[in-house]
């Protein structure tokens, strides 16, 4: 029942980002580093009401974890045939030489085996955006990727627990790779 897919973005984003709001009247709050700063978490205003978004920035942020995160958010959707969630955490490696493309690439590979060696069967459609990016304070230009997760319709409740699910499933996979000695975005580099 899972499905994944990859895509490109043809656009560069600059990292920090600041709050604005949007042209549909949504608020886009902006980039908090949040690497190695798990008190933090809770005050971010797209996770206060998911225990699945703040175990996954947790998860993801841990200083000896190989990523920062770059933005999330969730909503719970409703059409005539019952209800679906939507939500994506953004990501980035923590080193300019791995949050190249090719890295991406590898990375949704490694996670497609791990689905099947899991016999993952959440309704989720899991969608990987690589997306270009300018990392400002560091001065270097790499990739991040948002992992849209979509369920399929289901009652309210189900939809909530499948995504959290599989944003729990998809944290617990990215916290698993540990960032190596290399120079980093954020935080400190771990000793091998």
């Amino acid at each position: 029942m899972t499905e994944l897919i990859l895509t490109l973005k043809n656009r560069c984003k600059a990292i920090p980002y600041i709050a604005q709001k949007r042209e549909d009247g949504t608020v886009d709050h902006g980039f908090r580093v949040l690497k190695g700063r798990p008190e933090e978490i809770p005050s971010i205003p797209e996770v206060r009401d998911s225990e699945a978004l703040q175990y996954a920035l947790a998860a993801i942020n841990e200083e000896q974890t190989a990523f920062f995160t770059v933005g999330c958010e969730k909503d719970l959707n409703q059409s005539p045939e019952g209800f679906w969630a939507r939500g994506y955490l953004e990501f980035s490696f923590n080193n300019a030489a791995a949050a190249m493309a090719d890295h991406y690439f590898q990375l949704f590979f490694q996670f497609n085996r791990h689905c099947w060696a899991s016999r993952c069967d959440f309704p989720v459609q899991y969608h990987f955006e690589i997306e270009e990016a300018d990392f400002q304070e560091s001065g270097s230009r790499g990739f991040t990727t948002a992992v849209w997760m979509t369920t399929l319709c289901l009652p309210a409740a189900e939809a909530l627990a499948a995504w959290g699910q599989a944003a729990r499933f998809l944290a617990d996979f990215l916290a698993s790779i540990k960032q190596g000695p290399m120079p980093v975005i954020y935080g400190r580099p771990q000793m091998v």
